[in-house]
């Protein structure tokens, strides 16, 4: 099938398959083996180069001179794309959405950034604001009209074009499995290119592999032609199947290592509220500053930190000038992931504001570290903690509750306090690796 379609070999194929020993031993069996589709050899390897060997002579049976694609600063598909243009001769516009508005200088610069300027690729960052697609859009008109004849690949290189990539992987998988051991195919489902391409290429050769997709957000790209799902959390769940989606969808939660150095402590008179995360409108940290505010007015001791990075930065520092809060509340950068579990340990009480969480990571990594959480009903957060057992939920969107709320639990009794001691127990139950390999095993011996 593949032969009917132009191709213009980028990488070393077919990629390994490997035999993960200890996996397979941690789950106790089934056999778990992985595609090394990280091993293509383009620029130092990665999956897109098998949607670029169909891409490229897209590209250039439509006469193109420049090719145009898109993606989040230090995506791998532009770096092989970038690198699949200087092979072929041709020139290489990327359009990078930058995620973190105060990202560091070396993310913005070294990396798969320095590397898409060595293979010659104009580099352009998409203004704060603008749809990414829309602004490649935008430099291609202007490119035109100066005489250029733009080609545009998408996010992921995920199209029609693009999947044939998977099919031919599929083959490889399938030509390789000369026992026909090989039940499930496990995918992580982003952009969809890869989903689709393994779907048509079971369906073009017959095979009885199943194809299982993870989907870790709101996406219902090619949901129905997968054998199963795995879902991040039940509100991700509801969501496929408000989607449409028949098949059998599983939920399988982000998982959290427990450490034996959580450390219960009562809440000092004056307790220390922290957050974290991207600065966004939908995470709502506007909303926790002005409920910071309001605990002022109300002669409500207690000090804040909010950590983080994003698009309104600015907005949330004007917050804490106009609303007087410099004494009070710290904003501090971006907490790496070393980091994380030390600035969890330095407040009392934290805090999760968001209009909408797929599964909320933060609350189950402060609950791991005996804290008392406060979040909102957001989609994720209703499904970790039972209000007034393991923490504490309330509605979105709204300072005055999220004050009242602080303000509640600052005045429970330490000595009858429960809440840090069942914040850890089901974290350890439902959210620990222990407990998510268990689910996972009861899902692959279930569908066997």
């Amino acid at each position: 099938m593949i032969d009917k379609f132009d191709r213009i070999k980028l990488g070393h194929f077919p990629t390994p398959i490997e035999y993960l020993n200890n996996i397979t031993e941690h789950l106790n069996g089934p056999q778990i083996y992985i595609k090394r589709d990280d091993c293509t050899g383009l620029a130092t390897g990665g999956n897109k180069t098998r949607k670029l060997e169909f891409l490229m002579p897209d590209a250039i049976k439509n006469q193109a001179d420049l090719v145009v694609t898109v993606g989040a600063v230090q995506s791998n598909h532009t770096r092989q794309t970038a690198a699949a243009c200087a092979k072929l001769g041709l020139k290489c516009l990327i359009v990078l959405e930058q995620r973190l508005k105060d990202a560091p200088n070396a993310y913005m610069t070294s990396g798969n950034v320095f590397l898409d300027k060595i293979f010659g690729a104009e580099v352009v960052l998409c203004p704060s604001g603008k749809d990414v697609k829309e602004y490649a859009e935008e430099i291609m008109a202007e490119r035109k009209n100066d005489g250029a004849n733009p080609y545009y690949i998408p996010v992921g290189g995920s199209n029609h074009i693009g999947e044939l990539g998977y099919i031919e992987c599929m083959r490889e998988i399938i030509e390789d499995d000369k026992d026909n051991s090989f039940t499930h195919i496990v995918l992580a489902s982003g952009s969809g290119g890869t989903h689709a391409g393994s779907i048509a290429g079971k369906t073009y050769y017959k095979s009885n592999i199943k194809i299982v997709g993870i989907i870790h957000g709101f996406n219902a790209k090619h949901i129905e032609h997968a054998d199963m799902l795995i879902a991040v959390s039940e509100k991700v769940k509801q969501f496929l199947i408000d989607s449409g989606c028949t098949k059998p969808i599983y939920v399988v939660p982000n998982m959290v290592k427990i450490g034996n150095d959580a450390i219960y402590r009562d809440l000092p008179a004056t307790p220390l509220i922290g957050a974290m995360g991207v600065f966004r409108r939908k995470k709502g940290f506007h909303i926790l500053i002005k409920a910071l505010s309001i605990l002022k007015q109300k002669g409500v001791p207690f000090k804040a930190v909010i950590a983080g990075k994003g698009r309104i930065t600015w907005y949330l520092q004007y917050l804490r000038w106009k609303l007087d809060l410099k004494n009070e509340l710290t904003m501090r950068g971006w907490v790496s992931n070393k980091d994380r579990d030390a600035f969890v340990d330095s407040i009392d009480l934290y805090v999760l504001p968001s209009r909408t969480e797929t599964f909320g990571m933060v609350v189950v990594e402060a609950m791991a570290r005996m804290k008392r959480v406060i979040a909102t009903i957001c989609g994720g957060p209703e499904h970790i903690i039972t209000h007034g057992k393991n923490g504490y939920l309330i509605e979105s969107g709204d300072a005055e509750i999220l004050a009242n709320q602080i303000i509640e639990v600052m005045g429970i009794d330490q000595n009858t306090d429960k809440i840090p001691n069942n914040a850890l127990d089901s974290v350890a139950r439902n959210y620990s690796t222990k407990a998510v390999s268990k689910s996972l095993k009861k899902i692959v011996h279930t569908t066997q």
